[in-house]
């Protein structure tokens, strides 16, 4: 029987925006305390979305809660190519999935910056993978 990991989640408002599950958002948005996309790579990432209003894996209404793991284990969305054993950081340019851009997707690490977690296992830009979310932030 294989070992699994426990997962840590947290449900808030999401501010207004277009959302995807296993994409990276912060905190402090227009009401204290909500979700919002990130704005820059440097963004003090909050956690990984793995479920949003209407179905998961789509994007969101504004204004409804999301569900975000801060520890454990997840569904990430990648923005580049992904291998496993990767600790991956956040990337705020836009990467299109389904024809809709995202931003908050997932890369591996090649500077200093918060490290969202680590690949287990591996995936093209757009795709989603399984990762072990450990929020940190490392030198490079």
């Amino acid at each position: 029987m294989a070992a699994g990991f426990g997962s840590l989640n947290d449900s808030r408002l999401l501010d207004a925006g277009t959302y995807y599950a296993g994409q990276v958002v912060k905190t402090s948005g227009a009401v204290a305390g909500n979700l919002m996309n990130v704005a820059a790579d440097a963004d003090k990432p909050a956690g990984v979305l793995q479920s949003i209003p209407a179905s998961s894996l789509e994007a969101s209404p504004t204004m409804d809660p999301g569900t975000i793991c801060v520890a454990g284990e997840a569904i990430g969305l990648a923005g580049a190519a992904v291998a496993i054993d990767d600790d991956v950081v956040v990337k705020f340019a836009a990467v299109l999935v389904n024809g809709v851009s995202v931003v908050g997707t997932l890369v591996p690490k090649s500077a200093a910056g918060y490290v969202v977690g680590k690949a287990l296992t591996a995936a093209a830009s757009g795709e989603f993978f399984q990762l072990l979310v450990n929020i940190r932030k490392e030198p490079a």
